[in-house]
């Protein structure tokens, strides 16, 4: 749905610092949506690239238009800045949020980083919301974006336990969460069962 907030390429709903960021990398936002209602129906499940809030919504509001049908079927890639109203719609129609909390250590937590200049500071307040989703009873399946950052999946673990740069004030995941977010969450945001049999991860702390 979009690109990046460093290139300016991010779809968000006010233009960042330099005046940019405020078209979609569909062309036509409504053909990206006829092309996710064309897919459900011939029962592909899709995955959206989406970081910006802008991006974010369309997505949410994409697959609201698709019935109730659509409930556990779909997700969004990144979500790296979201405002607080659309926490609770990943619920609620079952999108699983696909998130990369190594990608917190590329920005800074005095805010002079990229991303957080072109964002301003509200916006780059709302990142990588990992705990808060969770909290509002998303699906929160964790990844690298290797090759973006190394797939060494205790990075992706302890940047979930105590997300770094412009995340750093927010609170990370409990390490169950964590745990969850690479397996059972990943598992069901891909539309299989959440743990095959004998493997529970009874004891993990939570």
């Amino acid at each position: 749905m979009d690109g990046t907030v460093e290139g300016g390429t991010a779809w968000l709903e006010h233009p960042d610092c330099h005046g940019q960021g405020t078209d979609a990398f569909w062309p036509d936002p409504h053909a990206y949506a006829a092309a996710v209602r064309t897919l459900h129906a011939a029962g592909v499940r899709t995955a959206t690239h989406a970081i910006g809030d802008a991006a974010v919504r369309h997505v949410l509001d994409t697959v609201a238009s698709l019935g109730p049908g659509a409930h556990g079927a779909h997700r969004i890639e990144h979500i790296e800045t979201a405002p607080g109203e659309l926490l609770p719609c990943f619920d609620e129609l079952g999108v699983a949020a696909s998130m990369q909390p190594p990608h917190t250590g590329y920005t800074r937590d005095d805010g002079t980083d990229e991303w957080s200049r072109r964002l301003g500071e509200d916006r780059a307040a709302r990142a990588w919301r990992l705990r808060d989703l969770r909290e509002a009873g998303a699906t929160v399946t964790l990844g690298s974006d290797w090759p973006i950052a190394h797939y060494d999946v205790r990075a992706v673990l302890a940047t979930a336990r105590r997300p770094r740069g412009a995340a750093a004030h927010r609170p990370g995941l409990t390490p169950l969460q964590a745990l969850e977010g690479c397996t059972s969450h990943a598992a069901a945001a891909a539309g299989r069962p959440p743990w095959p049999a004998g493997s529970h991860p009874a004891g993990v702390p939570t």
